[in-house]
């Protein structure tokens, strides 16, 4: 129950932070940088921290499942909050939550970086009880840095990524998950204000 709370609270200091000061300009995706196409499962995590990076809400968006009317994976993409040595999650965010939190991210921050450790892949024969061909879990270290105004806030986490093909054209992968762990602190190994 503690860590419900925690994690409750991680997700409203969030969305708060992405509320509280006043707008700033979001960056806009460099259209003329190269970005990757989804063909390789690395490209997922590319697209996920050049996404952050250059504040490109529309390529995060495209980067995860959407809710799906195919009633494959109806849910879509879900970030689950996990406790150590627990297979349930404790808290889950949705795939329009998940796009609310992180355009106000875009939108407020000075300086937005996230940044993913190089890791292997491990093939999943389902997701969601439901076979999945080509579905693939990896288990990263990640650092977050969010900055505005004379605030500095850092996390690092522990996040298990799943992907698989994309629906639309099964040549590419989208991400389907991320696992967040829930430690002591909170989430990950805390998002926590530097001064």
């Amino acid at each position: 129950m503690p860590n419900k709370i925690l994690a409750s609270a991680m997700v409203s200091i969030l969305a708060l932070l992405s509320l509280s000061c006043g707008e700033k300009k979001s960056e806009p995706g460099n259209q003329s940088m190269e970005w990757p196409d989804r063909t390789k499962k690395e490209d997922c995590i590319r697209i996920l921290e050049m996404s952050f990076r250059h504040r490109d809400i529309e390529r995060y968006r495209n980067l995860i499942l959407e809710p799906d009317s195919t009633a494959i994976f109806p849910e879509g993409f879900k970030y689950h909050y996990l406790q150590d040595d627990m297979e349930a999650p404790v808290m889950s965010i949705n795939y329009s939550d998940e796009i609310g939190i992180t355009s106000g991210l875009f939108n407020h921050a000075d300086t937005l970086d996230l940044r993913i450790s190089p890791a292997g892949w491990e093939r999943l024969k389902s997701f969601r009880g439901r076979p999945c061909e080509d579905c693939w879990k990896t288990e990263r270290e990640e650092l977050f840095v969010y900055e505005y105004g004379d605030r500095t806030f850092r996390g690092e986490y522990i996040a298990g990524i799943i992907i698989g093909p994309d629906p639309a054209d099964t040549d590419k992968y989208l991400i389907y998950q991320i696992e967040g762990e829930i430690g002591e602190k909170g989430p990950g190994r805390g998002l926590q204000e530097k001064k």
